[in-house]
């Protein structure tokens, strides 16, 4: 490996600096705050977004589970270890995908009722395919790095949820302030965005 591809390279994960899948995901979210201030979006329209990218991060998140080789603190024999990886895999994977399912069950409900505020179903779609194959890239990009390592897999199932904060702020707050605070929850919610990115591929073993 020459001294370039070195530099790019960290203790066997994608360096953070030159990583695409996290300069994407800026680039989207950029892109979708630009479309939500320029259309003037309704606050239904931007939830709705929210709502859709939460749910692809969720389904991505099931196959991340699914998709770990080793899961730590197996403080048993090695033969055990792997035994018990195939079989929790699935179970942990099924318990997740219910739980945050049943999450934004809930929130679809608490959308539908969203008063006085129509959805641009257009700007929605296109937005939720942006953001699907950012995460499925970032997916890609990364799982080498993600499966070859000794994975806490309680953290992989947890991190999903803190992306899930800006949502339950934009939900509470965001019609009290109305249009005047949605480029803020916009740009809170590209923070946690970035932040989340790199700190779930940062994971490593316990």
């Amino acid at each position: 490996m020459n001294d370039s591809n070195k530099a790019m390279v960290v203790e066997g994960k994608p360096s953070r600096t030159f990583d695409p899948s996290l300069w994407l995901l800026v680039v989207v979210n950029i892109v979708t705050i630009y479309l939500a201030v320029s259309e003037n979006w309704s606050f239904a329209t931007v939830l709705w977004t929210y709502w859709s990218q939460s749910v692809i991060i969720g389904l991505v998140n099931v196959i991340r589970i699914l998709r770990i080789k080793d899961i730590a603190n197996n403080k048993i024999s090695d033969d055990h270890i792997k035994d018990s990886s195939k079989n929790k895999k699935p179970v942990s994977a099924f318990f997740f995908a219910l739980h945050y399912g049943f999450f934004h069950f809930i929130y679809m409900c608490f959308l539908f009722v969203v008063p006085n505020d129509s959805p641009d179903v257009k700007a929605i779609i296109f937005a939720s395919i942006a953001f699907l194959i950012n995460h499925l890239f970032s997916y890609f990009y990364n799982r080498a790095a993600d499966e070859s390592a000794n994975i806490n897999i309680s953290t992989v199932m947890s991190r999903p949820y803190k992306r899930i904060i800006p949502m339950h702020i934009t939900i509470i707050f965001g019609p009290l302030f109305g249009h005047g605070a949605l480029v803020f929850f916009l740009l809170l919610k590209a923070l946690a965005d970035v932040f989340s990115h790199v700190s779930e591929h940062k994971i490593k073993s316990h």
